[in-house]
Order: structure tokens, then C-alpha cells, then sequence
């Protein structure tokens, strides 16, 4: 492979993927296989109850051609491998790192050759007490599982190696009458001459602001230069979630003698946000009805090795369900998500892999001072590599901790004052399945809340959060998982919890406990936010429950993006008001009817009329939150033709049916 000029997303640098020939075998193992990157061992594994959840050392070989000019800089970027990672080329150790969901980056100058080069790469996602996460719902699946990159320079140029960030940050002060904003952009060079040219148009290409600046001796890491170019601009049109997700374009140009060596591309978004206590959250200036999903990098013979098209497909589900917000749980995920949740106006939580025990393991700290330097770092590159994205509005900052093993109090504060260090601007939040003294720490905090699945009734929901209110009133409160478990080939007639940890878990309960959930969430504008768990079912090996092992079936989604579950629809009903539908709830039960039926329809329409064998039944009205039902049904003997018309001023303009069985 030559590298050749491709201008990205981000960068006009030249940036070629390492796609050729990489081979892939375990350490212990002498046989490779040729393997295409984004590449894991795990995808897999957990499918249809075929074991083998493997957490070990893989080693991959690629060997690229290449021209080396003198003139130029070379380096590497790897956009995550799981968990930690060992980098060899031409022989020479030239790069490690812990963390497995970030980005990192590095030169190869000096280390690279025209013609052939080998490169070794060992991937480790065993369990290491010194790197986040410790535990977790989820596996951690191993390999290269991101893009690799091979990047041309120029000798004076942005920095990509500032956390493996574009080298550029964007920092605004807004209203909606002026949008005051500063760029810093990092540089790599021996010229003290150089200068920056930062250049910010419409949507439409209209330049809208330029301005230069010389460039001052950097006195940190990763730059050898830096320029800050603020500036304004009046009247902005405001990135303002799905209902506006304007997008402005900003180029930064590094020049010598008026000549480009280097630019860097990315899209920004003007806004303004803050959460109070009564009133919830606020996007620049009104109230703003969070409605949320939690979301895994994980799909059904993949793995964490999404493409492009996946994640896509994945904003298409969510946007068609009506989501507005994403926690992207529980760590950093693509960088290309983060531009589809700016394209697309999805409020993003976005939280590193600091997860505590919930109910699998004793130990989500560890109180050393590796693990601690680890957390930190893996918080300034999610922080860095994601600083300018518009969507970004909450930084997380762990996940269900409590006081099993280590005390994380001193540590949780110390990660909380790294954040507003390094961006004061965004809101920190923890997600807790306890009361614990840490929780004062971020600005605001989020309960895993499971009443209905592991114990109690989904009823309980709006108490308890009015209990948490009268005791905390100044606590900025919201939801950051509440869910059950729900498969599309288990149903009952009648809605009952199921046992959790058992093989049955009817797809009805799970629309029940959704329903009880967001009537009371919908009318409670104190909660400043809330994030089903989850989008999609995903892989978890340690799970045996359900209608199949190693999967978390909380997703309103199957795994492998197939099926839409009943409460998929009860969520578009109230959070789709465009894309008009109906849909008849227990479809999937489909034999062994009972005589005496309930038909539940889920519609946003204002009215929806059935018929049952071709009788109609009497017109429903929509009940506030888009379920009409009919009880009892009486069921022929055989096969019944279930249809259901959605009406709009009388006319109908969306039907559905299915056939049951008695």
C-alpha cells in the first residue's frame, strides 16, 4: 500500500487506512489468519448460546509499502484497540497504551522506510486491576477494532498526537443575539515564523468570520506552537437538537510565506444549555424534554467491530423511534458517532469506562495510583479526541460505584475538577444505584432505577422520584438506566413481571413496564433527563436468562437490529409525533390464543378503529401517551385477522394486521 492523498472529515493531511494485508493469531498460537480491519476475536461469541467469550493476547502483522520524503512527518493513529495494546515496527517497540475505547496516536518518522514496512501489533483484553473498566454488563471485546490510519504531514503542521484530538479546540460563549467564541490550534513546528488562519462559514459557504494570528512557544506536551484566534458572531443560527441541528463549518489553515502546509475541517454547532432543579434541562433557553437511550457499541456477529453503515443504521432505529438524547454507555464510543449525534441533533452523554460492580463483581476501584493516572488519562483523550463536537452537553463520569472494596470519594472529586479544568463549559454527571456521599460531587447526578424488573412494580417509579425530590430538592435529578428484559418469542395474556434470572421474559411485560415508566417520567419536569436501558440487546457472557444465554435482552431492539420490539412502538408513539402509524402490540403471539383477548394498539394518531374477521369494533381515542386497547375480544376457534386503522379527521392514513391463532 502507497499512501496517497485522501482530504477527510477532519484533516487535509494525507490519511490512508491500513486495510491490507493483516493477519491475526492468539499469542499462545503459531497459525494466523488473514483478517480485514475493524477486526475482533469476539465478535462471535455469546450467539445462540455457542460459549467462548475469550479474554486474551491477540497478535496482528501488517506489512504496508510506503514513500518516505524527507520533507515530511509520519504517523500512526489507531482509533481503539481493546484493552491495552503493544506497537512494533521494523523491529522497534514504538508505542503501548491502556484504555481500550480511545483513540491514540504517535510518530513514525524516523521509524519508517520507503518500500516495505512490517508492523506488529499485540491487543490485550484481559482482565488488568490497573485499567478501566474493571467489571461491566457487557464484554469487552479484543482486537483493532477501529480504524488504523497512516498519516502524511507537513513538517509544519496541526498537532495529531495532543490525545490523538484533531489538534484544534473550539470554545464558545452564546446567546441567542451573539456567539463569542476562541480557537487554540496546536502546531508541530520549527518555524516560529508560521501563522493560523481560522475561517468559519454558514451551512451554505458563506464565510461569515477569518481572521490570522502569529503563534506562540508551546510550554506542554504534543505541539511545539500554539495560536488562539477568538471572535464573534452576531444573530447565530443555533444548533438547537432534532428540531435544528444547524451545523457551521470551521477551517483552520497553518501557513508559511502565505503558503498552506496544513488544514483541519470539522463542523460546529452554536448553543447554550443548563439544568435546574425544578425546571430540568434547557437548550438554549427553553425547556427541553430529554428523551433517552442508552446505547453499547455492539451488534449481533460483530461484536464492538461496527462499520460505518452500522452505526448509520443505528441512528436511523433511534431517530425513527423519536430519541433525542443518547448516553453512549458506558464508555467513549466512534468518533463518527459523535458526528452522526451532531448531524442528527442527538444531545449526547458521553462517559468514560469507570464502572462499578452493580450486581457481578465486588470491585470497580481500585485505589492505586495506576489505576487512577489510567482513569484520568482515558478522561482527557475522551475529553480532547470529542472537545468540539456541538452535541456533546454531558461528560459521565462513572458508572454504578459504591463502597464495595474501595472508598472512590477523593478520587470521583478529583476526576470532576480534571473535567472542569479542561472544560468548564459542559455538565458532569454520575449515573448511581445507590445514595452515596459521592453524589454531590458532578453538577448533576442519574439514578439506574429497576423498579418492575428487580422487584417491586413499574408504579413505583413516580414515588420514588418524588421521594428523592422532597429529600434532595436542589439535587439536579434524572434517570440514566431504567429497563427489563423483553423477547419477541415469549408473551402471556395477562401482564406479569417474570422471575429476571429466568428463561421467560414475555415481550408484553416489557412494553408494560415502559408504559408505567413514562407516564409518570413524561408528567415530572424536575427530571432533567431519562435513558432507557437499552436501545438494543448486546452481548454479556456472564448472562443465562431469556430466550438466549450471554445476551442482555433489555434492548427495545433485537441484536441483530431485526426486530422492533412492542415497546419500540409505545416510545414512537410519543416521541415520533411526524411519521404517522399503528401497530398492534402482541403480534408476535401468534398461536394458542385465549377465547377472551386484549387488542392493544400503539399509534400517535388521535384515533384508531379495529376490526376483528372483518367486524368492526368501536372507534378509540388516543389516551394521552398512544395506546388504545379493546377488552375482551372474543377469539373464533382457528385463524383471526386482527386490523387496525389509525384516523386522522376521520380519514384513515396508517393500518396494520396480524393473524392469531385460538
Amino acid at each position: 500500500m502507497v499512501i496517497g492523498l485522501i482530504v477527510g472529515a477532519f484533516s487535509f493531511a494525507n490519511e490512508q487506512k491500513l486495510t491490507g494485508e493483516w493477519t491475526f493469531r492468539f499469542d499462545n498460537e503459531e497459525k494466523a489468519v488473514k483478517v480485514e480491519i475493524p477486526h475482533t476475536w469476539n465478535a462471535e461469541d455469546s450467539i445462540d448460546g455457542v460459549k467462548g467469550y475469550r479474554q486474551d493476547v491477540g497478535v496482528y502483522n501488517c506489512e504496508f509499502n510506503m514513500v518516505v520524503n524527507p520533507g515530511k512527518r509520519y504517523f500512526l493513529r489507531f482509533d481503539a484497540v481493546n484493552e491495552s495494546s503493544e506497537i512494533t515496527i521494523n523491529g522497534e517497540k514504538v508505542y503501548s497504551n491502556e484504555g481500550g475505547y480511545n483513540a491514540f496516536a504517535f510518530e513514525i518518522t524516523d521509524i519508517v522506510v520507503s518500500g516495505k514496512n512490517k508492523m506488529i501489533v499485540k491487543a490485550d483484553n484481559r482482565y488488568n486491576e490497573n485499567i478501566m473498566p474493571l467489571t461491566g454488563d457487557f464484554n469487552f471485546c479484543g482486537g483493532i477494532y477501529r480504524d488504523v490510519w497512516l498519516i502524511e504531514k507537513e513538517k509544519i503542521s496541526i498537532s495529531p498526537i495532543d490525545y490523538a484530538s484533531s489538534g484544534v479546540y473550539f470554545t464558545q460563549e452564546t446567546n441567542k443575539d451573539l456567539a463569542k467564541f476562541s480557537v487554540k490550534t496546536l502546531l508541530l513546528s520549527d518555524n516560529p515564523n508560521a501563522t493560523v488562519r481560522v475561517s468559519i462559514s454558514d451551512a451554505e459557504g458563506k464565510v461569515l468570520f477569518t481572521d490570522n494570528s502569529g503563534i506562540e512557544k508551546a510550554d506542554f506536551d504534543n505541539a511545539d506552537y500554539y495560536s488562539v484566534i477568538n471572535g464573534e458572531i452576531s444573530n447565530p443560527r443555533l444548533w438547537n437538537s432534532v428540531r435544528d441541528p444547524y451545523l457551521y463549518s470551521m477551517k483552520v489553515e497553518t501557513l508559511v510565506s502565505g503558503k498552506v502546509t496544513d488544514v483541519q475541517e470539522e463542523k460546529i454547532g452554536f448553543r447554550f444549555f443548563s439544568v435546574d432543579p425544578k425546571q430540568g434541562f434547557s437548550l438554549n433557553g427553553e425547556q427541553f424534554k430529554i428523551q433517552g437511550v442508552c446505547r453499547h457499541q455492539d451488534k449481533e456477529g460483530k461484536g464492538f467491530a461496527l462499520s460505518n453503515e452500522d452505526h448509520d443504521l443505528d441512528f436511523e432505529i433511534m431517530r425513527e423511534m423519536g430519541v433525542n438524547s443518547v448516553r453512549f454507555s458506558h464508555y467513549p464510543h466512534a468518533k463518527y458517532v459523535y458526528q452522526l449525534a451532531d448531524r442528527n441533533g442527538i444531545v449526547a452523554y458521553a462517559e468514560i469506562p469507570f464502572v462499578g460492580p452493580g450486581g457481578y463483581s465486588p470491585v470497580g476501584f481500585n485505589d492505586s495510583e495506576e489505576f487512577k493516572a489510567n482513569g484520568k488519562e482515558q478522561l482527557i483523550a475522551m475529553i480532547k479526541q470529542n472537545f468540539n463536537h456541538p452535541s456533546i452537553i454531558f461528560w459521565g463520569l462513572y458508572n454504578e460505584l459504591n463502597r464495595q472494596g474501595n472508598e472512590p470519594y477523593g478520587y470521583l472529586a478529583e476526576l470532576n475538577a480534571l473535567v472542569k479544568e479542561l472544560d468548564p463549559a459542559r455538565i458532569t454527571v454520575g449515573a448511581t444505584n445507590v445514595e452515596e456521599e459521592y453524589l454531590k460531587i458532578t453538577d448533576v447526578v442519574a439514578y439506574n432505577l429497576y423498579w418492575g424488573w428487580y422487584g417491586g412494580e413499574p408504579r413505583w417509579i413516580g414515588p420514588v422520584l418524588d421521594g428523592y425530590k422532597k429529600k434532595f430538592p436542589n439535587r439536579n435529578l434524572g434517570i440514566s438506566e431504567y429497563g427489563a428484559g423483553g423477547s419477541p418469542k415469549h408473551h402471556t395474556e395477562k401482564d406479569f413481571a417474570p422471575v429476571p434470572t429466568s428463561k421467560f421474559h414475555p415481550e408484553n411485560w416489557q412494553a408494560k413496564f415502559h408504559e408505567d415508566h413514562w407516564k409518570a417520567i413524561s408528567r415530572r419536569d424536575f427530571v432533567w433527563g431519562t435513558y432507557v436501558w437499552n436501545m438494543f440487546d448486546f452481548a454479556s457472557h456472564h448472562r443465562t436468562e431469556g430466550d438466549r444465554d450471554e445476551i442482555n435482552d433489555k434492548g427495545l431492539v433485537s441484536h441483530d437490529r431485526k426486530v422492533k420490539k412492542d415497546a419500540f412502538y409505545f416510545y414512537k408513539a410519543n416521541w415520533n409525533k411526524e411519521d404517522k402509524f399503528v401497530h398492534i402490540a402482541n403480534r408476535r403471539f401468534t398461536e394458542n390464543r385465549a377465547t377472551f383477548v386484549r387488542v392493544k394498539i400503539y399509534s400517535n394518531l388521535p384515533q384508531v378503529r379495529i376490526k376483528v374477521n372483518g367486524k368492526e369494533k368501536i372507534v378509540k381515542t388516543n389516551n394521552g401517551i398512544g395506546i388504545f386497547e379493546w377488552k375482551p375480544v372474543l377469539l373464533s376457534k382457528g385463524e383471526n385477522k386482527i386490523e387496525a386503522f389509525g384516523l386522522a379527521n376521520g380519514e384513515i392514513v396508517a393500518q396494520d394486521s396480524c393473524t392469531w391463532n385460538r
